[in-house]
């Protein structure tokens, strides 16, 4: 009898078993699923060992390597670097990790550019893993999936599962930039410092505070004595989660592309929240937020009061640029952030204003570049942010985003519930990120209405 025959008479014989439990005969019920029991363990070790001689007779064409071991000690350049046997390393060196691979992703789940650069046998694990996760996706269920799985596609989903039963998604089936960066409103987190951390809580350094002296030739240091200060931004890495269904029509009849589909849409929520925490969190269970935060609570030194209570002017805008330091005035990584409706106000200052014609971009372009620098508009819920002017209230954020922090804990996965949503004819699919958000205070300054 052939594997999968044994999984179908299985199947069947395990509706006979509910049938005599129903009719209340346990002993013959008992019998069925014996028989059951067997013919599992029967079918299962015959599917590994068809796989394994798949596999073993297949040697050339198959992955050789598992989950890959972090390895950021080779620059990325090498990869274009002839070996003594003439060819490039990158086509050849199965066990090759290129600069910034994170060994808590699969192969399939690598940043574009590092799957771009690597060897020839990681690329097709990727490739596999990524067929293998769309055929899960669509599959009518889970149980279908698994019954029908090959051993290596049953392997290669245990090597992209995170430890809460996930699956890590397959970049291919989303662009980079909308499933790190966030799209249709996630537009901070581009600039911001992000980084790949293994632990749930940590810490990472950050400046150093050291006094240089004038010291004559072999003269004695004359400087103040002082024992360097580093600092350290502490993470505590949260889940976050989100929930869509899809119907089995949309499984059954096979849609296009639907795992990128459904990805780009968890990735479009998760940009808008990300815009939400980084100016409006609380630090508990989410970001600590630019405005929202808890940890600079009565700090006056945070804030750039405006002239006035009710409006904004040109002023405003230069004393709040000149407010933050002048090391975080950086052009690339300075950013205004304001709602919608502050920026509307903010272009109908006018070009006779006082001070106007020193901000070109008040007249010009006041919602892409104000001072030469970037504007970002943030109108999520709970962002922190006024949308009007009145006394004491915060209504935008300017300073230097590569001071605030987004620790990434593995990757972007989505679990599926067969059963949940069953009575609607519905597939229930969660997408679960884990992170965290922290920022340096001497980065930035609030505005904030007198």
């Amino acid at each position: 009898m052939e594997t999968q025959d044994k999984f179908a008479q299985a199947d069947a014989l395990r509706e006979l078993a509910k049938a005599q439990l129903e009719e209340g005969n346990v002993d013959a019920a008992e019998k069925y699923i014996e028989e059951v029991e067997h013919l599992q363990t029967l079918a299962e070790k015959e599917a590994d060992l068809e796989g394994r001689l798949v596999k073993a007779q297949t040697a050339e064409r198959t992955p050789r390597n598992k989950v890959p071991v972090a390895s950021t000690d080779v620059a990325e350049d090498s990869l274009n670097e002839k070996r003594s046997d003439g060819k490039y390393r990158g086509h050849v060196d199965a066990d090759y990790k290129p600069a910034g691979w994170n060994k808590s992703l699969p192969a399939m789940s690598q940043v574009s550019w590092i799957q771009e650069k690597m060897g020839q046998n990681l690329k097709d694990e990727a490739a596999f893993q990524t067929a293998t996760f769309s055929k899960w996706f669509t599959a009518k269920s889970q149980d279908a999936f698994f019954r029908e799985s090959s051993a290596d596609e049953r392997k290669a989903m245990e090597q992209g599962t995170d430890s809460e039963g996930g699956y890590f998604v397959p970049e291919e089936f989303i662009d980079q930039n909308v499933l790190i960066r966030g799209t249709l409103g996630g537009n901070i987190q581009p600039a911001c410092s992000v980084f790949n951390v293994n632990s749930k809580d940590g810490y990472i350094p950050t400046t150093a505070s050291v006094v240089m002296a004038n010291l004559a030739e072999e003269g004695a240091y004359t400087g103040v004595e002082q024992t360097p200060t580093i600092g350290q931004i502490a993470f505590s890495i949260d889940k976050f989660s989100g929930l869509t269904r899809v119907s089995d029509e949309l499984l059954d009849n096979s849609v296009p592309n639907l795992p990128g589909v459904l990805s780009e849409i968890f990735a479009q929520a998760w940009g808008r929240l990300q815009d939400t925490m980084i100016t409006g969190g609380n630090g508990t269970g989410k970001y600590m937020g630019i405005v929202g935060g808890t940890d600079y609570a009565g700090d006056a030194t945070q804030f750039y009061t405006m002239a006035n209570a009710t409006s904004i002017v040109a002023a405003d805008i230069t004393g709040g640029f000149y407010s933050v330091p002048g090391q975080y005035r950086e052009a690339d990584d300075f950013r205004w952030i304001f709602p919608s409706a502050i920026l509307a106000l903010i272009a109908s200052i006018g070009s006779t204003a006082a001070g106007v014609h020193a901000i070109d971009s008040l007249v010009n372009a006041p919602d892409e570049f104000l001072m030469g620098r970037r504007v970002v508009a943030n109108d999520n819920t709970g962002s922190g942010l006024g949308a009007t002017i009145t006394s004491t209230e915060k209504v935008g954020v300017a300073g230097n985003m590569k001071q605030y922090y987004i620790f990434n804990r593995a990757g972007f996965s989505i679990s599926r519930n067969d059963s949940l949503y069953q009575g609607n004819g519905q597939v229930g699919f969660f997408a679960n990120v884990r992170s965290d958000g922290q920022f340096v205070r001497d980065g930035f300054k609030i505005l904030r209405a007198a």
